[in-house]
């Protein structure tokens, strides 16, 4: 009767056994799909004048099988605001006197001003909406190939 070797494959089933190379495996996919969607969520933000500061203080982070992206409020103070909005409120200077700003060619002194408020802009979010099959494909063929490797 002949027989079949299937050491190579007890050996792929041990390897496939061992829970830490599989959970190292998805850490890895899943922290270079977080880091894709947070590239992809800063360029395009849609900000009318974008200075790279959006873009340099938002961060991805990943820890084991979780994973964030927020932007750091130590280099954005006003993230808030800019990104869920805010109501109409009066802006009144903290430091001096006055306000001071240009429109147009005029520099304007102000004492307080109405600010209209804002709709905000959740670009993290909306990338994530608008993209989440692709970002979802991304991190399964990564982990694919990730197990590939280990095999």
């Amino acid at each position: 009767m002949p027989s079949i070797d299937v050491s190579e494959l007890e050996r792929l089933v041990d390897k496939l056994q061992d829970k830490s190379l599989l959970i190292r495996a998805a850490s890895n996919s899943l922290a270079n799909s977080t880091e894709s969607l947070a590239s992809y969520a800063t360029k395009n933000a849609g900000f009318k004048k974008p200075t790279g500061a959006t873009v340099n203080a938002t961060q991805a982070v990943s820890k084991g099988l979780r994973s964030s992206i927020f932007v750091d409020k130590k280099d954005i103070p006003y993230i808030e605001p800019l990104y869920e909005g805010s109501k109409p409120h009066i802006i009144r200077p903290k430091d001096t006197g006055s306000l001071s700003f240009v429109i147009g060619n005029s520099r304007i002194f102000a004492k307080e001003v109405m600010h209209p408020g804002y709709k905000g802009n959740p670009f993290i979010q909306r990338a994530w909406d608008k993209n989440k099959d692709i970002f979802k494909k991304q991190y399964a063929d990564d982990l694919t190939e990730q197990i590939q490797d280990l095999i």
